[in-house]
């Protein structure tokens, strides 16, 4: 609902006299006044007129030949109206028209009483009584001081010329004596050890010659066959089988 939007976004409010102060926006003709307007407590269940204490100018049938313009329209609210609409229960609905024939037309808006005056604090507490501070002891007289007269810087002694000694010649000391080194015999070369004798190795024993084979005997040739004699054909075969 409208007024569910509204209390989202954040309500207008009232003045303190119950006064809802608009702008109408005139867009043609026939959108001017006079308006007349009524307004809800409970979210548009139930509307009481309200009266309008300034009106947006306009024939009797709600025209005029203004366009595209802005106007005041304000409306006081209802004696004993009590806004208790809305998710917060604070919120209020005003609703304005016009009489022209082709309308009409007009808007309504959503708005909140405003709060009453928070009761004035308690004024706090006087403070109790503080005794006063007991009053400062007089500052002691300062006594004067003769500073101690500076010590006198002792003299500065200069100390008396010495002359100088006779210095003792210095004898050089004589070189040491070195005893001569002899030189190191040579060194006796190592004699070569002997070499032991090889004996020769036995030569090896003559093989005999192996003996020659004898070819082997040519085979037998085989005594050509003899023909077998041929039977005679005809009647003396017969005749010899009988």
């Amino acid at each position: 609902m409208l007024y569910l939007a509204a209390s989202s976004a954040g309500l207008p409010t009232a003045t303190a006299s119950g006064e809802i102060q608009m702008t109408v926006h005139q867009v043609n003709q026939d959108g001017a006044g006079p308006f007349k307007c009524d307004m809800s407590a409970d979210g548009g269940n139930t509307w009481q007129d309200a009266q309008v204490t300034k009106n947006v100018p306009g024939a009797l049938l709600g025209l005029s030949l203004a366009t595209a313009k802005d106007f005041p329209l304000n409306v006081q609210m209802p004696d004993g109206m009590t806004c208790a609409a809305g998710p917060n229960g604070d919120a209020c609905i005003v609703r304005c028209r016009n009489s022209t024939p082709a309308g009409p037309f007009g808007s309504c808006a959503v708005f909140a009483a405003t709060p009453a005056a928070p009761a004035p604090a308690p004024a706090p507490a006087a403070p109790a009584p503080v005794a006063p501070a007991p009053a400062a002891p007089a500052p002691a007289a300062p006594v004067p001081v003769t500073p101690a007269p500076a010590p006198a810087a002792p003299a500065l002694i200069a100390p008396a010329p010495v002359a100088p000694g006779p210095v003792a010649p210095v004898t050089p000391a004589a070189p040491a004596l070195v005893a001569p080194v002899s030189p190191a015999a040579p060194a006796i070369p190592a004699a070569p050890a002997p070499a032991v004798p090889v004996a020769p190795a036995a030569p090896a024993p003559a093989r005999a010659p192996a003996p020659a084979r004898a070819p082997a005997p040519a085979p037998a040739r085989a005594a050509p066959a003899t023909p077998a004699a041929k039977k005679p054909k005809g009647a003396g075969a017969k005749k010899g089988a009988a």
